[in-house]
């Protein structure tokens, strides 16, 4: 056991030996370190009126000019984003009196939501809570994305549309 302890000590008074001559070093680089010697700016004459000299002198004596050019250089380009275009079928389109409210997502499975729509049916004044396959009518939930649900009556298609603009008065 006290094999053990002596060996710990040791190697405990090692690391604390070279923290503390680390310490040291670094104090005495920052003590003789000497402080560069910087140009006097004289805010003053920036603002004073007539020619405002914003320009400042390099090492070698020449003057270089600031001006907004410096500003509109282009540092990266940012490449479009081409989306796809989605061909969607020519249907038939039915004007259903139909409103689309709302659309959840179930959180059961991640990979594939469950989406629900919620409609409101101005015909018969009721709100209905449907999931594709459902019936609302004569028209059968077809497709249910994030922003829109598809209803068919046979061969007519019904494209229904979240009002995703300010709510009506």
């Amino acid at each position: 056991m006290s094999r053990v302890s002596n060996q710990h000590l040791s190697t405990h008074f090692a690391v604390r030996s070279v923290l503390v001559v680390s310490l040291l070093a670094t104090m005495l680089w920052a003590i003789s370190a000497k402080p560069k010697e910087l140009e006097r700016f004289d805010i003053d004459a920036v603002f004073q009126a007539g020619t405002p000299d914003l320009s400042s002198s390099t090492p070698q004596g020449d003057r270089q000019s600031i001006n907004g050019e410096v500003f509109d250089l282009e540092l990266w380009h940012m490449p479009e984003i081409i989306q796809p275009e989605v061909q969607r079928p020519v249907v038939q389109i039915a004007r259903p009196n139909l409103q689309l409210m709302a659309i959840l997502m179930s959180a059961s499975n991640e990979q594939q939501p469950d989406r629900y729509a919620v409609i409101y049916d101005q015909d018969n004044d009721q709100v209905h809570d449907v999931r594709i396959g459902a019936q609302i009518g004569p028209y059968s939930v077809r497709r249910i994305s994030e922003s829109e649900v598809e209803l068919q009556d046979g061969s007519r298609v019904a494209v229904l549309e979240l009002d995703l603009l300010e709510p009506r008065p």
